[in-house]
């Protein structure tokens, strides 16, 4: 069996062609075939005794019985065998080819199907997942919205109130091509992918591209020519089994029933409105939005209130209009299929919004163009000089300044916006200009709207900063349109309610899916039946994941026990501080590094003195508070667990007292200098401790908008910055 998961990775993992991993079989038959008789001549021809001969070729006969078993003509040398023992030995989910029926052209037209039931049974059968599913619903803090459990999409679904074991079923649908979308079979292969994800899993984990799970494949145009009706009906059906029969799991002597339903299906723009029902062309048709009955002209006004919200009564009055008079009715075409299912609703709301295309593939590229080529027109900076402080990100020059749109990807576009103030402030001649007010406001709203948790009063923050932001948007270009776009962010606050952060909803993890799909044709040069041939190969990664785990408890070799006396006594006495203060008990163990969730940290707490912060809201950045002219600083040492930067702060005008530098990574004014970090060491109460989601260095570093990575460079000058607290090197010589 081992020897069958090399073989099984090299096909799924690093995408070995069938013909290709044949070779490999035949040259592994051929290498252990050859010792074989090479150790039998050997034995013939040694001196020992004719007895003893026999016992050891006998003995070696028995243990190679395995090699002849493996590369016999049955048990795998060819890819059907292999794949009836894959099949059979990996638990895989096999997928169910669904005929739609004839085409355009006469011809038979069908889709891959992976049984959603299936799939949860596979899933549940991992002690892990399972373990997140039971009694999964949890009243969360009514103030504080941390995943989708704490949306009102779940905590007022009375499903999910008087169920105990409820799977939270999030889908994901959207098209991609497998080939070059310029080339001459632009659209020919252009598919159409619903993946699965569990709510239940927390967010670190639904995070994982393995815990992304293949439902369907389907060729777009068999579901524009079908309709999406038909195309998901065995996937509804399932679904509403589901709901009504649960999913029933046997665990050692006892069995489990898991009921379960669908809370939200995401996608892109496009995807949401197709498979939603409503009308698909943006920018010309009058009603374009799927939360509100806003229109293309009211858009343009100065109040920027929503209209009346869609809900499941008057999207169902839209939708029988629209079938009485054969056309669109308020933006909506037709049902949608996915309004069959129970205790799900379209616009209840049911398809929330992705950041990622709407802020950063969006508003972001093109308003903070606008406002750079406001800044260079006015001479308060140029492009060569914006390029020469970002670096390594290049805008553009001064003979593409006709672009309206900045190029990157939604992680370069982010990231632009966030060092953005911090690269030219010193170039702004007026801190009142409404274009500067603007890029500032529009870099506090994705602050928030990246932020990994939000409480209360930072979504009221959020309406806030929304609403001003395209007040002053239409007030600093008033000849450039509002975009659709602009729009959707208005119901942001609203929809953080219903699905909390939408952070963690938007899609660009499940667009590393389609990454998997295209490379396998690219290596397979197959497109005879290709649903088949990326479902299948698709299915077969997945059943090597069966067996994972998913602990969350600290992996730490290299612990050794607490001494303080081996310690700096400024370091010992800050550790004996900390835990006092904290409630716990007496350190006993240190380590320099730790494996947490599959991930290997070096450094997680960290030691430095504190200083006085206050945020300049003239230009966005925080600078260190200053008394009588003379910068306040503090000799106390304090040791901070990286759980401090989970809570997301909002940016407020307000003075942040004893903050270490390196929790927001603060900005110096003076712009001589960046403030920055240094590691020390982990210091845990005993070896195995279970660590919270808030004290991982990784997930901190990636969730938080405001937090910049240590390699960042955008400054002018190749130095290295020079750090404006104190650090101690308190590393263990282990």
């Amino acid at each position: 069996k081992a020897i069958s998961q090399l073989y099984l990775n090299l096909s799924t993992k690093y995408f070995l062609t069938e013909r290709a991993l044949q070779a490999v079989i035949d040259c592994m038959s051929s290498i252990t075939e050859f010792s074989r008789q090479h150790f039998i001549a050997t034995l013939t021809e040694s001196n020992l005794q004719n007895d003893v001969k026999d016992k050891i070729k006998d003995m070696f006969q028995n243990s190679y019985h395995i090699f002849s078993n493996l590369y016999n003509p049955v048990n795998g040398l060819n890819t059907y065998s292999r794949n009836v023992y894959f099949k059979e030995n990996f638990n895989m989910v096999t997928p169910k080819q669904i005929n739609l029926g004839f085409g355009i052209n006469h011809e038979q037209c069908y889709y891959h199907y992976i049984p959603i039931v299936k799939t949860l049974e596979f899933l549940l059968q991992n002690s892990d997942i399972r373990q997140f599913c039971l009694n999964s619903y949890n009243h969360c803090n009514d103030n504080i919205l941390s995943d989708i459990q704490s949306g009102n999409v779940i905590k007022s679904n009375n499903f999910f109130n008087s169920n105990r074991n409820v799977l939270q079923i999030i889908l994901y649908q959207d098209a991609f091509e497998v080939c070059n979308p310029l080339g001459v079979a632009k659209k020919k292969f252009k598919l159409v992918g619903i993946y699965m994800v569990l709510g239940n899993l927390p967010a670190y984990l639904r995070s994982k591209v393995e815990h992304i799970q293949l439902v369907m494949l389907c060729y777009e145009k068999y579901i524009k020519f079908f309709g999406w009706d038909k195309v998901l009906e065995p996937l509804i059906n399932d679904l509403r089994s589901i709901k009504k029969d649960g999913i029933i799991i046997s665990v050692a002597d006892k069995t489990i029933n898991f009921v379960g339903t669908v809370v939200a299906v995401l996608g892109d723009n496009l995807g949401s409105h197709q498979i939603g029902g409503f009308t698909e062309n943006f920018h010309s048709s009058t009603y374009f939005c799927r939360f509100c009955d806003i229109t293309q002209n009211q858009l343009q006004l100065k109040n920027m209130c929503t209209n009346i919200n869609r809900n499941p009564n008057n999207y169902n009055l839209h939708v029988k209009q629209a079938k009485t008079a054969m056309t669109i009715v308020k933006g909506v075409k037709q049902n949608s299929p996915l309004n069959k299912l129970d205790h799900f609703h379209v616009c209840n709301p049911g398809l929330p919004p992705c950041i990622a295309y709407d802020l950063f593939e969006g508003i972001v590229p093109y308003d903070l163009m606008y406002c750079i080529k406001y800044f260079v027109k006015e001479s308060w900076f140029t492009f060569d000089f914006l390029n020469f402080r970002l670096k390594k990100i290049r805008i553009l020059n001064e003979n593409k300044a006709s672009d309206c749109k900045l190029t990157g990807t939604a992680s370069q576009i982010k990231r632009l916006l966030l060092i953005f103030p911090l690269a030219v402030y010193d170039s702004i001649k007026n801190i009142e200009n409404n274009t500067w007010l603007l890029v500032l406001h529009l870099r506090e709203i994705c602050s928030l709207v990246c932020a990994p948790a939000l409480s209360i009063g930072q979504v009221a923050l959020l309406q806030e900063k929304i609403n001003e932001y395209l007040f002053l948007r239409l007030k600093c270009f008033p000849d450039i349109k509002l975009r659709p776009k602009h729009h959707y962010i208005s119901h942001y606050p609203s929809l953080i309610l219903s699905f909390g952060p939408l952070k963690h909803l938007w899609t660009l993890r499940f667009e590393s899916k389609h990454k998997y799909f295209k490379n396998i044709i690219k290596h397979a040069q197959n497109f005879k039946n290709a649903t088949k041939l990326l479902s299948q190969k698709h299915q077969f990664l997945q059943s090597q994941y069966s067996k994972n785990t998913y602990s969350s408890l600290v992996e730490a070799d290299n612990a050794k026990e607490y001494i303080s006396e081996n310690f700096n006594i400024n370091i010992s006495s800050v550790i004996t501080d900390y835990f006092f203060d904290n409630k716990n008990e007496n350190c006993k163990y240190v380590v320099s590094q730790i494996t947490f969730r599959d991930s290997h940290y070096m450094n997680v707490y960290f030691v430095g003195t504190t200083i006085e912060v206050i945020y300049n809201s003239d230009f966005g950045i925080y600078e260190p508070f200053e008394i009588k002219g003379q910068e306040y600083n503090t000799d106390k040492i304090i040791l901070y667990p990286y759980s401090s930067l989970f809570m997301p702060h909002p940016v407020l005008e307000t003075r942040l007292n004893s903050i270490p530098m390196y929790l927001f990574k603060v900005w110096s004014a003076d712009r001589k200098q960046k403030l920055g970090i240094t590691g020390s060491i982990l210091v845990m109460e005993k070896d195995g401790t279970v660590v919270d989601d808030n004290d991982v260095l990784k997930l901190c570093s990636s969730e938080i908008f405001m937090l910049l990575q240590s390699d960042e460079s955008w400054s002018p000058e190749n130095t290295t910055f020079n750090i404006l607290f104190k650090t101690y090197p308190v590393g263990l010589n282990i």
